[in-house]
């Protein structure tokens, strides 16, 4: 018992979320036990630890810099700004690639930014996170990339009780020493000394599988944790804030359609005008079960991937009907595995479905005639951006790109490939 309730407290991390724990575990078994009115445990003395926050400082999360090209190794958003594919290696800063031979991607630089997850490409203006702040670059030469606006705690929503005026932005934890935990009889209530909480253990944060960046005309909007926050980008390289707008619990990915802003949410979908991209307007939205959602749209139709292992809830792809986005409905949905990112184009619906691959659908324009005609399992796929029968794919196992302009036949023809993690 012991052993169990110490191993217990080092995952819980603290006295507080172990007793939490053990509340829940009571409560949740309360109804099978016919009629008890109350559960009391007793729990043996035993260790739990206390964790301390590494900072990164001020000075050192703003030190960004233009560096030679590299290994890539991991993958997180891409991006495809004319014959550059940019590639953001999480936390780490963005790869540039030459792909304007797709059988040969050849890296030309990479672009250290600390906190780097989302990116944007207007003119020759490069937007970035850079933990909290937002960053304009310019990569005219992408071999000597430079620095040209900083727009200090933007995302500061995103980074909330992770900040120090002093010490910097914390970006770890580091186990400290252990500390006793008495003897004690636990009876359907936290019991703890609320006058010295003990430490709890840190959440991890993590960007959702599609971009938080989107851009209409002369406006860039940027998620900053339950709101937009969007500049007017009418000279590209003098970003200034326009407003704040708030949206609503858990919003994920942007998508841009016509004049209109898609916004992917762990709970929904949200639909807003933006016709004036200054000053968008709420037009409708639709709730599904929770979970991590991406969004693209086509025509009449939204095509949302729901990745229920974030909630433990149904893996799916849902086709939303927007033809009256106040009234915007389901009108099909299928089962897949573990999607993340999705792509569109024509009768083409490219799914990247984890572990269990990339999927191509056909028939997409059709809600109740969508087919699978392939899948590559073998791709560990997570975003996809196709265009002009070419599609890039991010992978947990690497860069992608695919030509499918002989997709009526069911074919899609490997042009090259990056594993990764590459060799250094």
């Amino acid at each position: 018992m012991l052993k169990m309730t110490t191993k217990l407290r080092r995952v819980f991390g603290s006295k507080l979320g172990y007793l939490s724990f053990l509340y829940l575990l009571v409560f949740s078994i309360l109804p099978n036990l016919g009629g008890c009115s109350a559960i009391c445990r007793y729990y043996p003395e035993g260790l739990y630890y206390n964790y301390e926050p590494v900072y990164l400082s001020w000075d050192k999360l703003r030190d960004v810099e233009s560096l030679a090209a590299r290994a890539i190794q991991e993958a997180g958003k891409i991006y495809l700004h004319h014959n550059y594919l940019l590639i953001n290696e999480p936390q780490k800063g963005i790869h540039i690639l030459d792909n304007s031979e797709p059988q040969n991607p050849q890296k030309l630089s990479f672009i250290a930014i600390p906190g780097n997850v989302d990116l944007l490409v207007r003119d020759e203006v490069l937007y970035a996170d850079n933990y909290v702040d937002l960053i304009a670059l310019d990569i005219s030469n992408p071999s000597n990339v430079t620095l040209i606006k900083r727009i200090e705690n933007v995302f500061s929503e995103t980074y909330a009780g992770r900040t120090d005026p002093e010490k910097g932005i914390i970006i770890d934890y580091e186990e400290g020493d252990p500390i006793s935990y008495p003897s004690a009889y636990f009876c359907g209530q936290v019991v703890y000394d609320a006058s010295n909480p003990p430490p709890a253990r840190p959440t991890v944060s993590q960007a959702g599988s599609l971009t938080r960046f989107a851009a209409m005309q002369e406006v860039l909007y940027t998620i900053d944790g339950s709101a937009l926050q969007n500049f007017n980008i009418a000279d590209p390289r003098d970003p200034k804030v326009l407003n704040r707008l708030p949206v609503g619990f858990g919003i994920e990915t942007l998508f841009p359609y016509e004049d209109k802003l898609f916004i992917g949410a762990m709970q929904g979908m949200h639909i807003y005008d933006a016709s004036t991209p200054s000053n968008p307007q709420a037009l409708g939205s639709i709730n599904h079960i929770q979970s991590c959602d991406p969004v693209v749209v086509q025509g009449n139709l939204a095509y949302v991937t729901l990745r229920g292992s974030c909630f433990n809830q149904a893996n799916r792809l849902e086709i939303i009907d927007i033809s009256e986005p106040s009234t915007a409905k389901v009108v099909n949905n299928y089962l897949l595995q573990e999607p993340y990112g999705l792509g569109i184009d024509g009768d083409y619906l490219f799914v990247c479905d984890g572990d269990a691959g990339l999927k191509v659908f056909d028939h997409a324009t059709e809600p109740d005639n969508l087919s699978m005609i392939r899948q590559f399992d073998e791709v560990k796929a997570r975003d996809i951006i196709p265009f002009e029968n070419q599609a890039i794919v991010i992978a947990e196992n690497g860069l992608f790109q695919y030509d499918y302009s002989a997709l009526p036949g069911g074919n899609l023809q490997l042009l090259s490939q990056i594993l990764i993690p590459e060799s250094p």
